[in-house]
């Protein structure tokens, strides 16, 4: 199966990670005490390698860049090649930032080892529905995402050991 357009679930990610979201207008700019959400975003999409997995409403699914491709698997389904490659993703981070309403600096954490920033995220709603909040752990020295939890959706990314699928 192929993610050409965002469904329900992939909004619902799209507003708790600000990650893949191809609907997102570019035309806003980034609000103030936002910036670093924003480019946390670009920065993870930009990361040569990593695997993302999303979870909480309906089947997994998870997005895996090695250098130049990406493949996508929902829940128990084989890998496929994404027939959006990473410039596509990159494209909608940048654009993404315009969904922020929002960000204030909570704490910090660990994630899988690495030291992270913890941020309270407000999005703006798609299509009218309520602001969605949502937490997003970016890496302290690195500046990427690590994990987003919010609206019944986990994400979790991780840039070490990630091969392409066999």
């Amino acid at each position: 199966m192929l993610l050409l357009l965002p469904s329900a679930r992939q909004s619902a990610a799209c507003a708790v990670a600000a990650l893949s979201c191809l609907a997102a207008a570019a035309d806003s700019p980034v609000p103030a005490g936002c910036e670093r959400v924003a480019q946390a975003s670009i920065a993870t999409l930009a990361a040569p390698r990593y695997h993302q997995r999303v979870q909480g409403q309906g089947e997994t699914m998870e997005l895996l860049r090695v250098d130049g491709r990406v493949w996508q698997r929902i829940g128990d389904e084989g890998w496929q090649v994404s027939k959006m490659g990473p410039a596509v993703f990159e494209r909608a981070a940048h654009k993404a930032g315009s969904l922020l309403a929002r960000c204030e600096r909570t704490g910090s954490d660990r994630v899988d080892g690495v030291s992270t920033e913890v941020w309270r995220v407000t999005t703006k709603p798609l299509g009218g529905s309520a602001p969605s909040v949502s937490q997003m752990w970016i890496g302290a020295s690195d500046g990427r995402t690590y994990r987003n939890s919010g609206g019944g959706v986990e994400t979790r990314i991780r840039y070490q050991g990630v091969e392409a699928p066999r």
